[in-house]
């Protein structure tokens, strides 16, 4: 039987500056924060903690807020191994608007090796470790591809929304 891991992404306001400005690279679409949701806890990488974070799911936050999608994985246990390694490498958070209105730039992250990222935001994280999953097998779905359609430094909180509704994995609400 699988557990199911959640990414959740925060719609976010027209109103609020940073939302809008993070809306307007995404063409004003939905998402402007991306978080992994499991067992209580929220796994994320943000600018206030500078890198990755985790908080109790009940800490700050609205889930009406929020699109949820929910992604199947064999191993938990193997699948947050991704989290821990990503705390160890103490990665600080980072975005280039440049590279995420391009949707590339430089080479890619490699998922397997936190302790060699320079910088990682939030649905970048949340893609590294989809990927992270489906490298080490643990992911559960019929088509993985999509996860290496966009470099990861382009990904922002819509498009992947997009990748995994092209993996069958479609969101709701909480």
């Amino acid at each position: 039987m699988a557990d199911v891991i959640k990414i959740a992404t925060v719609r976010g306001s027209l109103t609020d500056p940073v939302d809008l400005a993070i809306r307007l690279f995404s063409f004003l679409r939905e998402g402007v924060h991306t978080e992994i949701w499991w067992g209580g806890y929220r796994f994320f990488s943000a600018g206030w903690c500078n890198g990755v974070g985790v908080l109790q799911e009940s800490d700050g936050y609205d889930a009406a807020d929020w699109d949820v999608v929910e992604v199947p994985v064999s191993d938990i246990d193997v699948a947050l191994g991704f989290v821990d390694a990503a705390l160890e490498s103490s990665v600080p958070y980072g975005v280039n608007p440049v590279e995420c209105a391009l949707h590339y730039c430089r080479d890619d992250l490699d998922c397997c090796r936190p302790d060699t990222w320079d910088r990682v935001f939030c649905s970048q994280f949340a893609l590294l470790f989809l990927r992270w999953c489906a490298v080490h097998g643990v992911l559960v779905c019929e088509d993985a591809k999509p996860l290496w359609s966009v470099n990861s430094r382009g990904c922002l909180p819509c498009r992947l929304t997009h990748i995994l509704g092209e993996m069958g994995l479609h969101e709701g609400k909480v």
